[in-house]
């Protein structure tokens, strides 16, 4: 019997953050988002696909983040799921270079 996993479906969004002051660097706040995302995202069943209301809640949910803006993928009316196949695991694979992290002023 030849038993394989599932194809792996490598997630990369890019998010742009507007922070509020509160002691903790832009750096910190960044890699807090990349971990809360990535969580998302890699415990999200096979087949099951990425709502990316999700993962604006789980960056949302990090202190100092005031607002989430999805740079990529698009997001908006008809685009709010990551499309994942039933064969499929979606699976950020380097939190680094797969959630890219930008900043806002806060005017």
């Amino acid at each position: 019997i030849n038993i394989s996993g599932p194809l792996v479906k490598r997630i990369k969004l890019a998010l742009l953050l507007r922070v509020r002051a509160t002691g903790v660097t832009n750096s910190d706040i960044g890699d807090r988002v990349r971990s809360a995302v990535a969580t998302v995202i890699n415990q999200s069943a096979i087949g099951e696909p990425i709502a990316i209301s999700s993962v604006v809640a789980a960056a949302q949910q990090v202190v100092g983040v005031l607002s989430v803006t999805i740079v990529s993928p698009a997001y908006g009316v008809g685009d709010d799921l990551i499309p994942v196949s039933s064969a499929e695991k979606a699976l950020v694979l380097d939190i680094d270079q797969d959630i890219e992290i930008s900043f806002t002023d806060n005017n």
